[in-house]
């Protein structure tokens, strides 16, 4: 079979799962430009070419990688899944699915529990280490990341575009970067390593190619790259466990503080009568108490945060977190 993709990588790679399940292999992947992907001419096709093709060739089920033109006809055009097949909550190896079993009547047995980026040996350069990446999209503001460095430290190597590693080490602190001019030397540090930690990117895809430990900072907005395993922790809320029990917490952005409302039976403060209007509140405590207004002011906000939960709940941030409890229900291959 022929079998085509636009890109981006991490789509690449979550089709060659598919594709392995294909009969009659080993297939032909075919690879073209797109206007919708980082694919864009030949200079964009050739280069999604070069970084996966050392990748592709090892695995058993594909015959052979090339580029083809955008008219040239194939078999399978798994590029299509985006059109009209994929629906929130599912990942996008489920997209593809929809895509290939609504075209080809076959799938329906398919599954991603078994490794399907085969023959990749383990790079010595990451023994012993956590390997680590982070892209530009698909991230979570409340991510334990400083905590990730400050646990790991030297043990972290990181993958990726040298700019995205400027911007990590310019938020969390230094890390060392790992060079690489091919998916294939991404699989290999990554399968070399103790565990992978990245956010949904085709590094991460790797990760779950190689069914390699992995900790997934989960995007709220598109969390399309969930399968749960036994080794795998998908990130929503912000704490990691670490297999030795540690936890590493991460901190959560400041919201603006609702004082403009009045809450259930009012603002409340231990030992004082309840007041509609917050800064009279606080005013009264402060004077009382000889403390200043704006310490005053997170000590009465914070007793009332506690008193009524779900008054000052962040509804934007529980409708985010129910996409990846949405995500987590409708994972099933």
């Amino acid at each position: 079979m022929l079998a085509s993709s636009t890109g981006d990588i991490g789509d690449v790679i979550f089709a060659l799962n598919l594709i392995r399940q294909i009969p009659s292999a080993p297939h032909t992947l075919c690879l073209r430009s797109s206007a919708s992907t980082k694919a864009k001419g030949p200079e964009g096709v050739q280069r999604m070419y070069d970084l996966l093709a050392p990748l592709v060739r090892l695995q058993p089920y594909i015959e052979d990688i090339q580029i083809i033109q955008s008219g040239d006809p194939v078999d399978w055009k798994s590029e299509d899944f985006r059109e009209r097949h994929y629906t929130k909550g599912e990942t996008l190896m489920q997209a593809h699915l929809n895509h290939f079993t609504k075209t080809h009547g076959l799938g329906q047995d398919f599954t991603s529990s078994a490794p399907w980026l085969l023959n990749v040996e383990p790079s010595p350069r990451s023994k012993g280490r956590v390997v680590i990446n982070r892209t530009g999209r698909y991230r979570n503001p409340v991510f334990p990341w400083a905590e990730v460095v400050k646990h790991f430290r030297n043990r972290l190597l990181f993958v990726g575009l040298k700019h995205e590693w400027r911007e990590f080490i310019g938020h969390y602190g230094y890390v060392e970067f790992q060079p690489t001019d091919n998916m294939l030397e991404v699989a290999q540090l990554i399968q070399g390593s103790d565990l992978f930690i990245g956010n949904q990117s085709c590094a991460n895809a790797i990760a779950e190619g190689l069914k390699h430990d992995c900790i997934q900072e989960v995007s709220l907005e598109f969390p399309d790259c969930v399968y749960t395993r036994p080794n795998a922790q998908h990130v929503a809320d912000g704490v990691i466990t670490l297999a030795d029990g540690t936890v590493l917490k991460g901190k959560r952005p400041k919201t603006e503080k609702k004082t403009h409302i009045v809450p259930p039976r009012g603002w409340q403060y231990a030992g004082y009568p309840a007041c509609p209007v917050f800064e009279l509140l606080i005013n009264e405590v402060a004077k009382r108490e000889n403390i200043p207004t704006d310490e005053v002011g997170e000590m009465v906000y914070e007793s009332n945060v506690n008193r009524c939960p779900a008054f000052f709940a962040d509804h934007g941030e529980q409708a985010k977190l129910l996409r990846f409890n949405q995500a987590l229900e409708n994972y099933r291959l």
